[in-house]
């Protein structure tokens, strides 16, 4: 029994047959719920109640039924109000018991820390698997298209709008250029990267004309910005865009309209200053004959009064024809 307690430096009681104690290691009594009744010749039960009810284990324990018995994971409060923890290992030497005890705090502090992280980790996850769930559904119910690329320009998400707008499956987008939608002229993914790193905008608006499955051509104004991954210097490019194909073509429409416009008034221009040319003969044609009539004697042949009265109407003809025609070209406007 020497030789053992020798070889194991751990704290121990050896117990008699019934239960009272025989000897105590030099610390044993830091394990114990009541140091003050440790003692030589007293009941074990009294300064361990972890005894209490294994009286029928320890009695086949010393009839050799069982080879030895555990008791894991007791806890005490130490001198310091510090948690204890201990392992208790009970054999059989002979007639006696021994008890031997092993502090298991650190372990069981590592243990319980390792156990909270692994809690904090899968709250954490859970956090962000309800975060990219609601992200999914957010992208999924964009009505803007968003494509994600990387670095290089390779496709690596898109979304409903995305799929809808270009007819495309994800199969046959992901992983190919985005150069492959976008036919805008000396359009390169790469240049649009470099260009938006050097100037540190947050975000970079853009006009791209694209393509999509069906061969159509598609006006789409892009916001480009670049975010960082989880990778340290790792960059995702996101193109996140609307199609305003139908506000170029109405734009477009309206800079046609307002050149029309703009050659109605200068044709408008020219016809009234043709007109007031046009209208100032025969005004001058009538004054004249007016005048004439007025002013000359009244022994003028017929044939002369005649003369300046075709004259009048001409004239009056004329200023008629050239009033009509402005009202036309009013009616026209």
């Amino acid at each position: 029994m020497k030789q053992l307690l020798i070889v194991d430096k751990r704290e121990y009681l050896i117990l008699n047959k019934d239960l009272t104690i025989a000897q105590v290691s030099v610390l044993a009594d830091k394990y114990a719920e009541f140091p003050e009744q440790l003692r030589v010749g007293e009941d074990v039960r009294l300064s361990f109640p972890e005894f209490v009810g294994l009286e029928d284990t320890l009695s086949n324990l010393l009839s050799l039924d069982r080879s030895n018995f555990l008791l894991k994971g007791i806890t005490r409060h130490s001198a310091e109000d510090n948690l204890l923890y201990f392992d208790i290992d009970i054999q059989k030497i002979e007639d006696r018991l021994i008890v031997f005890f092993e502090d298991v705090t650190e372990l069981m502090t590592l243990k319980q820390s390792l156990i909270q992280q692994v809690n904090e980790a899968e709250i954490l996850l859970a956090s962000l698997k309800r975060f990219e769930e609601c992200t999914n559904k957010i992208i999924a119910s964009m009505g803007d298209i968003l494509i994600i690329v990387t670095y290089s320009g390779k496709i690596e998400r898109i979304n409903k709008a995305a799929k809808k707008l270009f007819g495309y499956p994800s199969s046959e987008l992901l992983g190919q250029s985005i150069s492959q939608l976008i036919t805008t002229p000396n359009f390169e993914h790469q240049q649009l990267y470099n260009s938006h790193q050097a100037s540190q905008q947050s975000v970079q608006q853009i006009e791209l004309t694209c393509r999509n499955k069906q061969g159509e051509l598609i006006e789409i104004e892009f916001n480009f910005s670049v975010v960082p991954t989880e990778v340290p210097g790792l960059f995702k490019c996101i193109y996140l865009g609307r199609n305003i194909t139908e506000r170029k073509r109405i734009e477009t429409e309206m800079r046609k309209a307002l050149e029309q416009e703009k050659e109605l008034r200068k044709l408008k221009s020219n016809f009234v200053s043709m007109a007031s040319h046009e209208f100032r003969n025969p005004l001058s044609s009538i004054m004249i004959c007016t005048d004439l009539l007025m002013h000359t004697e009244r022994d003028i042949s017929e044939e002369e009064y005649a003369l300046y009265l075709n004259a009048i109407k001409s004239s009056a003809n004329n200023m008629q024809y050239l009033l009509e025609d402005i009202l036309v070209l009013s009616k026209t406007e």
